[in-house]
């Protein structure tokens, strides 16, 4: 890419938030934009899944960052949304790496075999985020170090209770919630959730969880603080955890 092409996509992008503070769109902002950049390029991010299009600002962000064989597939419930997505998409000349879909995400997600994603970002139905997760999951769709984003976890907290609750408490994450603001009002605090697939089965924040179930083995209680079944070999991981160092 030139530099003047290069030009061309910030410069559009610059358009599209005036677009959507003008309109008061859903979409995120330059703050969140450069947090999630920070995190493709931490881990090099190659092939991303978007569920929630709006007009294209996100996806295009995105996929300016990724490498010449990047990919990223996005997917849009409403047909007028994902018009205006693939306009401003083919605008910024990024039509090569970046598909759009119009459908349910629910519907779509099935397709995807053969995708294997480093990064999803979720910011469609907020009470579907779970849903999405769960199916990507299912699905084998993501490497296993892969990184989730989630948005709007503060203004629509109530409306994703589950999801969250599961990234930060199940285990197969490492979570950490970060603050932004909102797109249109500075003083309203919002926040994105981001969340790193676990290597091992178990990680960090849930073995500070069974700190006080070091001297049981009872598999019921454990199951039910963690809700995640156990076997045996991962009852006596928690029984020896206090080998390991001291978690804050």
């Amino acid at each position: 890419m030139t530099k003047d092409e290069d030009q061309q996509i910030w410069t559009l992008l610059r358009e599209l938030e005036q677009i959507a503070i003008r309109e008061h769109l859903p979409s995120i902002g330059p703050i969140e934009g450069k947090i999630i950049l920070e995190i493709m390029k931490k881990h090099k991010a190659t092939t991303v899944l978007e569920i929630g299009t709006l007009h294209g600002y996100s996806a295009i962000l995105m996929a300016n960052s990724l490498s010449t064989d990047g990919k990223l597939i996005t997917v849009e419930i409403d047909k007028n949304r994902a018009y205006a997505a693939r306009k401003n998409i083919d605008k910024a000349g990024l039509s090569n790496k970046i598909k759009v879909i119009c459908d349910n995400a629910l519907d779509v997600i099935p397709t995807l075999d053969g995708y294997k994603f480093d990064l999803v970002f979720l910011d469609a139905a907020k009470s579907e985020y779970l849903q999405y997760l769960i199916l990507i999951e299912a699905r084998n769709l993501m490497k296993e170090d892969s990184v989730v984003i989630a948005d709007n976890v503060i203004l629509y907290e109530n409306k994703m209770k589950d999801y969250l609750e599961y990234v930060r408490d199940s285990g197969r994450y490492i979570s950490q919630t970060t603050e932004t603001t909102s797109t249109f009002n500075k003083n309203v605090k919002d926040a994105l959730e981001i969340s790193i697939r676990s290597k091992n089965k178990f990680c960090y924040n849930v073995i500070r969880k069974v700190d006080c179930f070091m001297n049981t083995k009872d598999k019921v209680k454990l199951e039910k603080l963690i809700k995640i079944p156990l076997d045996y070999s991962y009852i006596m991981l928690f029984l020896t955890a206090n080998k390991m160092r001291r978690l804050p």
